[in-house]
């Protein structure tokens, strides 16, 4: 686990949650570096999207039931980068209905930028 703090928070400019759920990513820039260990490391940003079926894995720290606080910000990874970022879904993986993710492909140059 990281116990730190940002320095700076920078909001993707066009995210309005009143409006929509479009570009719901931030930046987070560390007060100090990250210590690389077996436990954290860097990923790198995928340029494309995964062909639809590829195997992805979702991961993240706290909730893994219904009720509480809401669980976003976490990783969807495939091919081995990260492919996109937990935005909002109905539930907690409940059958039938869609986990939605901020697609890093498409926002990636911003993240690069910022």
């Amino acid at each position: 686990m990281f116990l730190g703090s940002c320095g700076v928070i920078r909001i993707h400019p066009s995210y309005n949650p009143s409006v929509s759920n479009n570009f719901d990513v931030a930046v987070l820039t560390l007060s100090s570096p990250l210590v690389f260990s077996t436990k954290i490391r860097s990923i790198g940003l995928l340029s494309s999207r995964p062909a639809a079926g590829t195997n992805s894995v979702v991961s993240g720290w706290g909730s893994t039931s219904m009720g509480g606080t809401v669980q976003t910000g976490g990783p969807l990874t495939a091919n081995g980068g990260l492919a996109g970022v937990v935005s909002f879904g109905y539930g907690c993986a409940l059958a039938g209905y869609a986990g939605v993710y901020a697609s890093v492909p498409e926002l990636r140059s911003w993240i690069l930028a910022n």
